[in-house]
């Protein structure tokens, strides 16, 4: 069984990977890894996006931030 891209997105659209905002403005590339879960295997992609508030968190490395910004939707943002 081929493995699944992971992704909360539709379609050919794109959204921060730490809060589900729409219209993410830059990607982090990482080394792609997978998960086992049941019913196959998921891959992570090569690179993570993000939007301007977790960007900011991300950059200055405040994770306590950018966690606390995901548990709280950002005006525009859906979620998963």
């Amino acid at each position: 069984m081929a493995p699944y891209g992971v992704s909360a997105a539709p379609a050919g659209e794109l959204i921060c990977d730490f809060c589900a905002a729409l219209e993410p403005v830059v990607y982090y590339e990482v080394t792609e890894f997978s998960l086992m879960a049941p019913g196959g295997e998921w891959l992570s992609g090569d690179r993570f996006y993000a939007c301007p508030p977790c960007r900011r968190f991300i950059d200055s490395g405040d994770w306590r931030g950018c966690e606390r910004g995901s548990a709280q939707p950002i005006s525009g943002s859906r979620t998963a």
